[in-house]
């Protein structure tokens, strides 16, 4: 191995590896404005159903949590 392109693989893996985690977050933060988009819309056309939905999983996690 070359002691001249050790280095430079290995800066040029750094980069790669921060260049593929900087394109993950931006899908994350894509995929969260999404769903969150899309829980906004469901809550302002079935607002009623969204409370029951939200009181049931409460009870739910009531009733677990008291066992």
């Amino acid at each position: 191995m070359n002691e001249t392109t050790g280095p430079e693989e290995f800066q040029d893996k750094i980069k790669e590896a921060k260049e593929a985690a900087g394109s993950a977050a931006d899908q994350a933060r894509q995929a969260q404005e999404s769903a969150r988009k899309s829980f906004e819309r469901y809550v302002q056309e079935q607002p009623v159903r969204a409370i029951l939905t939200a009181f049931g999983a409460g009870v739910i996690l009531a009733l677990l949590m008291r066992k």
